[in-house]
């Protein structure tokens, strides 16, 4: 997520972080998958910060709070989705 949120073309948002899509590639190496409803969001040079987008909505246990709020979203989704997923590997729990 580090590399896809810092990416120096925008920061891409995968906006569908769950364990099923991370993948060992040749190298050995854990990457992630399936980017479908990923955004790269756009520099606002004007407000001097990335632009924030809307993704009509989602469903699912591992989704950010403000995603079910229908709220303009930013690469902070995918943080908590990832810390979701780490937290019902650890304990067999949603949040």
């Amino acid at each position: 997520l580090a590399d896809l949120h810092g990416y120096r073309d925008g920061v891409i948002v995968h906006d569908d972080v769950q364990l099923c899509q991370f993948l060992w590639n040749e190298q050995g190496k854990l990457v992630l998958n399936d980017f479908n409803r990923a955004e790269v969001m756009q520099w606002d040079d004007d407000s001097q910060r990335y632009c924030r987008y809307k993704n009509g909505g989602g469903y699912g246990n591992y989704r950010a709070p403000e995603e079910f709020d229908d709220q303009r979203l930013n690469e902070k989704i995918d943080v908590f989705s990832l810390g979701n997923n780490i937290y019902a590997l650890l304990t067999g729990l949603w949040v």
